[in-house]
C-alpha cells in the first residue's frame, strides 16, 4: 500500500497542472497561472477591483510573495517535519467539508423534523452482551425473548423474567414517551416507523440486544418554560426528615394561597438553591429532560401562569409553575436547531459513512481476504497494549483493493499496533471488525484527499493557499521577524544611524527638589521604583516626611513641542548623550529630576519594526537578483481588462 499518511503533501506537486490556465508569469521556469493571481488578488481586496493602477501595484506584491515561497521550497522548508505535521493537520481540516453529503444531511434533518411532531411510548427488554456473556449466547437469549413475545406472552411478564436492565423491577421495562434524538438511531428507526402493538426483533446496540414494543403515541407538545419550588425528600426517608418536609410544604402552601408571588416563595423556601436565585426558573425544556412525574405534571398545566403541586418525585416534592410555551414551528423555523442538534448525535456520522460508501463504489472496492488469520492470532493482550505477532510482519497478503491501492496484512497489523491501548476487555472478533472498518475508512479518506485537487478546483487553490502561507510564515520569520530580534548588533547599528527618527515623545514624571539631600534621597528611591513597584506618590510621601522637600511638577506622555523640559531630554537622546537604558535625568540648573517611564520598549518596538522592513526590502532585492522573473504582458493585460469590466 502507498503510504498515504506520509504522502498527503505530495499532491501539491501536481496541483498547478491539474487544471489548465493561462500562464501569467514564470519564475526560474516555474509557471504561475493568471487564475492563481486573480484568486489571491480578489481575496485580499474583498472581491473588489478599484482601478488599473492598483492591479499593477498588486502584481509587484504578488511577485514578491511567490519569490519568497519558491525560495522556501528551494531551501527545503517544505521537507521539515514540523512543517509537514502542521500542513497535514490543516489539510485534513480543509478536506473535512468535502466528506459530507448535502442531500443525505437534508434527509436526516427532514426526518428529524417529521419525527419531532410526535412522541412514542416504548417498553423494552435488554439482553446484555459482553465477554462474560458471549454475543452468541446473548443473541440466543434475545431470540428466546422474541419467540415468547411472538407466541403471545405478556410483554411485562417476559421483561420481568428475562431483561438484564437494572430498572426492570421498578419500571417493568416501560421507557415512557421518547422524543426524537432521545435514543440510538437504530432504536429510534423502529420506534417511529412502526405502530402501537408492534415489537421488534433483537436490535444490537453497543453492549447488548434490545427488543422494543410500541405502547402509545401522542402529539409532541414542543418546549415549555417552568419554575419550581423544591422540597428535598429522598425515597424511604426517616420520620424526622418526613416531618421536616411536611412542615415546609405546609408553610409553602399557605404562602402561595395567601397570594405571595410564586417567585418570591421560591427564592425564600426552595431547596434548589441554584434556581431559587432566579425565582425558581428552570428555563426551557422538552419532554425526556426531567423526571417522569415532574414532566407529566408540567405538561399537564393548561395555562401559562398556573401552577400545580406539591408533586412527588424520587427526589422530593415540587410546586411547578408554567411560565411560557413554545409549540413546534414549521420546518423552516426549526431547521437550524435541528441541524445543530443532529451534528451532536452519533447518527451524524452516517453522512460521512455514506460518503465513504460512495467512494468505495467509485473506486471499485473489493474484499480479497477476510480477517480469519487475525481472528485466530489476536488475543486479549491487545487490550493491555502488549499484543504483537511476527506472522504479520512484511506479510503482503492482500485484504482489500480499491482504485490502484492494495491494503495488506502488514498495513492492518501496523494500524492495530499503532492504535492498541489499555482498555476494558471485550469480544476480540467484534473489536477487530470495528478496527478494520475504521482502518478502511481512514485509508480511503486519506486517498481521496490526495486526489481531491484533480476533482475540485476550489479545494486545489485552497490547499495551495495554505501550503504557500505556511511556507511564507516560516521563511519570513527566519529571514525578517526573528532575525531582527536576534541580530542585536545590526539592530543597534540601525538605531544609531537613524536616531533622529525616534524619541519624538516620552512618558515622564518631572520632580522638583529643594536641596541636595532631597535630590539624593529621591534618586535613591527612583532607582528602586521598578524593582519595588513604587508609585510616584509613595516616593513623594517618603521624601517629604520632614517637610515639603520635593513635588511633582508634571507627569504623562509628552510629544516633542509640548513641554520644554521634555524637548530638552529628547534632544539629549537624539544627540546620543543619554543611553537607551537610562531612567533618571538630573537637571541641576532648574532643580528638576526627570524619571523616564518605560520608554525603552516603546522605542525598541519602533526600531525593531523599521529594521524588519529594511531586512525584508534587502531580502526581496536579493531574491529579484537570484531568480529570473518573466511576466506575460499580454496575459496580464487580459487579466486587467477582465477585472475592470
Amino acid at each position: 500500500m502507498k503510504r498515504l499518511g506520509l504522502n498527503l503533501l505530495v499532491f501539491v506537486l501536481f496541483v498547478t497542472s491539474a487544471f489548465a490556465q493561462d500562464v501569467l508569469m514564470t519564475i526560474d521556469g516555474k509557471e504561475i497561472t493568471s487564475n492563481e493571481f486573480e484568486r489571491i488578488y480578489l481575496k485580499n481586496n474583498n472581491d473588489k477591483v478599484k482601478d488599473e493602477k492598483e492591479i499593477d501595484e498588486y502584481l509587484d506584491l504578488f511577485i514578491n510573495f511567490k519569490l519568497k515561497v519558491i525560495e522556501a521550497e528551494n531551501l527545503g522548508y517544505d521537507t521539515v517535519s514540523s512543517f509537514i505535521t502542521e500542513y497535514n493537520k490543516y489539510l485534513s481540516q480543509l478536506a473535512e467539508p468535502y466528506f459530507t453529503d448535502d442531500e443525505y444531511e437534508e434527509f436526516l434533518i427532514k426526518q428529524a423534523y417529521e419525527r419531532s411532531l410526535k412522541e412514542v411510548r416504548v417498553s423494552y427488554i435488554f439482553i446484555k452482551s459482553d465477554n462474560e456473556n458471549d454475543t452468541t449466547v446473548a443473541y440466543k437469549k434475545a431470540m428466546t425473548v422474541y419467540d415468547r413475545l411472538a407466541a403471545g406472552e405478556d410483554f411485562v411478564k417476559v421483561a420481568t423474567e428475562m431483561s438484564d436492565a437494572k430498572s426492570v423491577e421498578k419500571d417493568k421495562g416501560d421507557a415512557w414517551f421518547s422524543p426524537v434524538f432521545a435514543m440510538p438511531y437504530k432504536l429510534e428507526n423502529f420506534t417511529f416507523e412502526n405502530k402501537v402493538g408492534d415489537f421488534s426483533k433483537p436490535l444490537l446496540i453497543d453492549n447488548g440486544y434490545y427488543i422494543l414494543k410500541i405502547t402509545d403515541t401522542r402529539q409532541a407538545p414542543g418546549k415549555v418554560k417552568a419554575s419550581h419550588i423544591y422540597v428535598r425528600l429522598q425515597q424511604n426517608p426517616t420520620e424526622a426528615d418526613s416531618l421536616k418536609a411536611m412542615e415546609l410544604l405546609d408553610n409553602i402552601t399557605k404562602q402561595l394561597k395567601s397570594g405571595v408571588p410564586f417567585e418570591e416563595v421560591a427564592s425564600t423556601y426552595s431547596e434548589d438553591k441554584f434556581s431559587a436565585q432566579k425565582g425558581g426558573d428552570l428555563g426551557w425544556f422538552t419532554t425526556g429532560k426531567m423526571l417522569r412525574q415532574f414532566e407529566e405534571a408540567t405538561f399537564s398545566i393548561k395555562n401559562v401562569g398556573d401552577y400545580v403541586g406539591p408533586i412527588r418525585t424520587p427526589v422530593g416534592y415540587h410546586y411547578i409553575k408554567l411560565t411560557d410555551v413554545d409549540p413546534i414551528g414549521t420546518y423552516d423555523e426549526e431547521y437550524e436547531n435541528l441541524k445543530k442538534e443532529l451534528t451532536k448525535k452519533p447518527r451524524y456520522q452516517k453522512i460521512k459513512e455514506k460518503v465513504i460508501s460512495d467512494l468505495k463504489k467509485e473506486y471499485n472496492y473489493k474484499i480479497i481476504n477476510d480477517l480469519h488469520d487475525f481472528y485466530t492470532k489476536v488475543d486479549s493482550t491487545i487490550f493491555k497494549a502488549k499484543w504483537s505477532d511476527d506472522f504479520f510482519e512484511n506479510n503482503n497478503t492482500i485484504l482489500v483493493t480499491f482504485s490502484d491501492q492494495k491494503l495488506t496484512y502488514t498495513d492492518f497489523y501496523n494500524y492495530l499496533i499503532a492504535n492498541q491501548k489499555i482498555s476494558r476487555d471485550e469480544n476480540v472478533k467484534k473489536y477487530l471488525d470495528e478496527k478494520f472498518d475504521d482502518f478502511v475508512k481512514e485509508t480511503i479518506k486519506a486517498y481521496e484527499i490526495t486526489v481531491l485537487p484533480e476533482k475540485n478546483e476550489k479545494f486545489k487553490y485552497l490547499v495551495k493557499e495554505y501550503h504557500d502561507g505556511l511556507l511564507l510564515f516560516d521563511i519570513t520569520n527566519d529571514m525578517v521577524w526573528d532575525k531582527a530580534v536576534k541580530d542585536t548588533v545590526g539592530l543597534k547599528n540601525y538605531f544609531n544611524e537613524n536616531r533622529n527618527k525616534y524619541y519624538q515623545k516620552l512618558n515622564v514624571t518631572i520632580f522638583t527638589y529643594s536641596d541636595e539631600k532631597a535630590k539624593k534621597k529621591t534618586i535613591k528611591l527612583l532607582n528602586k521604583k521598578e524593582s519595588k513597584n513604587l508609585s510616584d506618590s509613595v516616593i513623594v510621601t517618603s521624601v517629604n516626611k520632614k517637610g515639603e522637600l520635593i513635588s511633582i511638577d508634571q507627569a504623562g506622555v509628552f510629544k516633542e513641542g509640548d513641554n520644554v523640559t521634555v524637548d530638552y531630554i529628547i534632544g539629549l537622546f537624539k544627540a546620543g548623550k543619554i543611553e537607551n537604558s537610562q531612567k533618571v535625568v538630573i537637571l541641576e540648573d532648574s532643580k528638576k529630576i526627570v524619571y523616564l517611564n518605560n520608554n525603552l520598549p516603546y522605542v525598541k518596538g519602533l526600531v525593531t519594526a523599521d529594521y524588519q522592513n529594511v531586512l525584508e526590502k534587502n531580502w526581496i532585492s536579493s531574491l529579484r537578483k537570484k531568480y529570473n522573473v518573466t511576466v506575460n504582458q499580454e496575459v496580464f493585460d487580459k487579466v486587467k481588462k477582465d477585472a475592470l469590466k
